[in-house]
């Protein structure tokens, strides 16, 4: 596999007399042109073997073959052969690196360890960086004084400060800050080439001069005001026989050519008005409130000098290309089971199975960018194994969604907002299972908010939940009499109305961009006080138990909050790690003692801990003798964690994961026996562990996943049996402490 007298590489070191403020470890990698071959979880060559597997030297007329072919062109990796030359490329990058940041006298030499009788290679990289430098002075020189005043102003957030390493990647992102700056203040024709840097060095310091150019023949900058704002449509078909007269509204001219848009719409998200400077910053954030009104195939803004005045003026031609108004969509797919518990239709409760979704889309349905959604998922849930069964879940959801907001519209002048909406959603979900039916109504009315920096936010003023539920008999004579009880209440009609804001954003981490985080949180949902408010403020009655109700169905009192964080690591193309801490929790409190049912915590199923079934562990150590679903397994606490490392078999095509969840729910208020309560000195003995094995085929417009779940740790047995995994090579160990789940897409 590896020819004569050549070397595979099996390792690069990095060694350093002094450890650098900067660059990073990460960054010092990254000018390495050659990498060793893989390893699946950093110990073993999968790919590699897999390629020598698909070679043979004996008899290479067999390397034609088809499945010798498949295994080294679409399993396999051919060995990395050390090539001196790109060791010596790599150390010359980690040279210019240091010198970019300020070590001007680094030298990086490096060392090829070689074992001749395996024909293996290490190569080491030693780095002598010296001292770096720093910034002395940072004068900026203009000729003009407007300019001057400009930059001057703004001089305490410039990137070059004084006593700073000096660092060429920052001087970069100074001449963006200055030319930036400048175009935010009217300079429409001033850019990066017009700034220089003057660098002297001496005495471990550098004094860096900003030199701002003129433009040819010594003439001063322009400053330009916006004259005319021109908005221009197409000419579609559908509207050729409309009205097409011109109309102007707050100096802004349009020209709908006939389709059916009032223009408050369009005036709200023109953040420039005619008669201001130019200012690039309003241009980019109209560009951006204009697309995301999601009513646009193409958004494009065009200035063009004024014939008023060329020098002094431009004229904003903006030209906007409109989607189709009605559009119908058929998607197979995964589960999604709609979070009823936040009524935000994310993928982050996606369950297990397939279903399909049918979709209608009617955009400008009343002429101010309104977007009607109509759809309808059916789903089919199914998991193999001990205690498994199958879900049937029926949902129609109605969404009117329509750009900003009369009651937010000063956020209008809020630099870091990009973008508002308003939704209102109306739904039906029918949920069928072994042990229940369930009829739930959710409605809701929010606010998204998307800010700078993908930072959102989703407050959502007002949420109504109506549901009705059907106990299966069998399932509840078999329950003892506490159970019935519970059982009882906790799927009694119910009425909930909540209020709830929600942040969520996914960032990529800016010292390390193999790694992104994802960030979910409700940070505080509150249910049932405007409801009790007004029940106690007209003097409703109370039933016997001392409760109010609302239109005759009693509802609840409660506060919740969850934390869902993922932190992504791609250790290559082919190696990724992910990381996942689930926390929540919801507290019952005024008009009913108890949470209703959509707002306790289970854990169980192909998302959670996977080698249980939904909701057929806990609450902490509570017995489970029945090996089988139950419903009174929720809870008032959530802790669950997941780790998982994926890596390709096929590229783009096969990919295998190996996992490791461990988690449980708990009460805080509820329930009298201590098994059930969380306490710090009870949380390892009742947390679940299993690990597990997974495989996903990827079939580009959706993935298929098989999750083999084996467990390890079952908190629901009597002390001193809870290791379970001790006995893996029992006979019926595979059959009762395992469990394969089936699904589409990631996890998590």
């Amino acid at each position: 596999m590896v020819p004569k007298g050549k070397y595979l590489l099996k390792k690069n070191k990095i060694k350093s007399k002094k450890v650098t403020k900067k660059p990073s470890e990460y960054d010092l990698e990254e000018q390495i042109r050659q990498k060793p071959n893989r390893k699946i979880l950093g110990v073993y060559r999968f790919h590699l073997r897999t390629y020598s597997l698909g070679s043979s030297k004996r008899k290479p007329k067999k390397n034609d073959k088809k499945f010798r072919k498949f295994l080294r062109e679409k399993v396999g990796e051919p060995p990395v052969i050390l090539d001196s030359s790109l060791v010596s490329k790599g150390a010359k990058n980690m040279e210019q690196l240091l010198f970019n940041k300020g070590y001007f006298n680094a030298k990086v030499t490096y060392d090829i360890d070689t074992a001749k009788w395996r024909r293996k290679a290490k190569v080491t990289y030693n780095i002598v960086s010296g001292d770096f430098f720093k910034i002395s002075k940072k004068p900026v020189l203009a000729n003009e004084f407007l300019v001057d005043s400009i930059i001057d102003a703004h001089k305490d957030k410039s990137f070059l400060q004084k006593g700073e390493q000096v660092d060429f990647d920052l001087i970069g992102k100074e001449r963006s800050r200055i030319s930036l700056l400048l175009q935010n203040h009217g300079f429409y024709y001033f850019g990066r080439e017009f700034i220089e840097f003057d660098l002297d060095t001496g005495n471990q310091q550098i004094k860096v001069e900003t030199v701002i150019l003129s433009p040819d023949d010594w003439r001063e900058h322009k400053r330009v005001k916006i004259d005319s704002i021109i908005v221009l449509f197409p000419q579609l078909d559908a509207y050729q026989f409309r009205d097409q007269e011109v109309t102007e509204t707050s100096g802004i001219i349009y020209k709908l050519k006939g389709y059916p848009l009032n223009t408050d719409v369009l005036e709200r998200a023109i953040l420039f008005k005619k008669g201001d400077w130019y200012t690039k910053a309003k241009n980019e954030k109209t560009y951006v409130k204009l697309s995301q009104i999601n009513l646009f195939k193409s958004v494009d803004i065009i200035y063009k000098p004024s014939p008023l005045d060329s020098n002094k003026y431009l004229n904003a031609y903006i030209y906007l290309v409109p989607l189709k108004k009605q559009e119908y969509t058929i998607e197979p797919q995964g589960l999604l089971s709609y979070d009823i518990q936040t009524l935000a239709q994310t993928n982050q409760n996606r369950s297990f199975g397939i279903g399909n979704a049918l979709t209608y889309t009617n955009r400008n349905i009343f002429g101010h960018a309104e977007q009607f959604n109509l759809s309808s998922l059916t789903s089919f849930q199914a998991q193999i194994g001990q205690g498994g069964n199958t879900i049937l879940e029926q949902s129609i959801n109605a969404r009117l969604k329509f750009p900003g907001s009369r009651i937010l519209h000063k956020l209008d002048n809020n630099p870091k907002v990009l973008n508002y909406s308003t939704e209102i959603n109306i739904s039906y979900v029918y949920q069928r299972n072994p042990d229940y039916q369930r009829n739930i109504l959710p409605g809701n009315f929010s606010y998204l908010i998307n800010k700078r920096n993908n930072n959102n936010w989703l407050l959502t003023p007002v949420e109504i939940n109506f549901n009705r539920s059907t106990i299966d008999p069998n399932f509840f004579n078999n329950l003892s009499s506490e159970q019935q009880e519970f059982i009882n209440i906790l799927f009694a009609r119910n009425l909930l109305l909540s209020s709830s804001l929600t942040y969520f954003t996914e960032k990529i981490l800016p010292k390390n961009p193999n790694k992104k985080i994802f960030l979910r949180s409700t940070l505080l949902e509150l249910g049932g006080n405007s409801l009790y408010a007004l029940s106690s403020l007209i003097g409703a009655k109370q039933d016997t138990l001392g409760t109010y109700r609302a239109l005759g169905v009693p509802f609840s009192q409660y506060v919740r909050t969850n934390v869902d964080l993922r932190l992504t690591h791609d250790i290559d193309l082919k190696n990724v790690l992910v990381y996942r801490l689930n926390v929540g929790l919801a507290l019952p409190y005024g008009n009913r003692e108890f949470l209703p049912v959509d707002k306790r915590y289970f854990v169980g199923g192909a998302n959670s801990l996977r080698g249980w079934n939904p909701r057929a562990m806990g609450p902490g150590q509570y017995p489970d003798n029945t090996n089988s679903t139950s419903l009174d397994r929720t809870a008032e606490l959530l802790i669950l964690g997941n780790l998982e490392y994926r890596f390709s078999l096929i590229a783009k095509r096969v990919e295998m994961a190996l996992f490791f969840d461990g988690g449980n729910v708990w009460n805080i208020v509820e329930g009298d026996d201590p098994v059930e309560k969380f306490s710090f000195g009870n949380f390892l003995p009742s947390t679940a562990l299993n690990t597990g094995i997974g495989l996903r085929i990827d079939f580009q417009f959706f993935m298929i996943r098989l999750d083999w779940g084996i467990r390890m740790h079952n908190p629901a047995l009597p002390a001193g049996e809870r290791w379970i995994i001790r006995d893996w090579n029992k006979p019926n160990f595979v059959t009762n402490q395992t469990l394969l789940n089936f699904g589409l897409d990631y996890p998590f």
